[in-house]
């Protein structure tokens, strides 16, 4: 599948969009962790996912994202 970009910058560093959908990156922080496990998701055949959201305006809640 191509993408708008081949990469995305993560905390300072140049990474791969294939790199974390192929499971080739390693995460540094939870941050990443969590981020690259979107990103696999987000790319994986799957119809729904449950995602938290951050609690920023209230109590953090599970979302379904189609």
């Amino acid at each position: 599948m191509p993408y708008s970009f081949p990469s995305i910058l993560v905390n300072g560093r140049d990474v791969e969009i294939r790199e974390i959908i192929e499971g080739k990156i390693v995460a540094q922080s939870s941050f990443e962790a969590s981020l690259f496990s979107f990103i696999q998701l987000w790319n994986s055949p799957v119809d729904s996912f449950m995602q938290q959201t951050s609690g920023s305006t209230g109590t953090p809640k599970s979302i379904a994202i189609t």
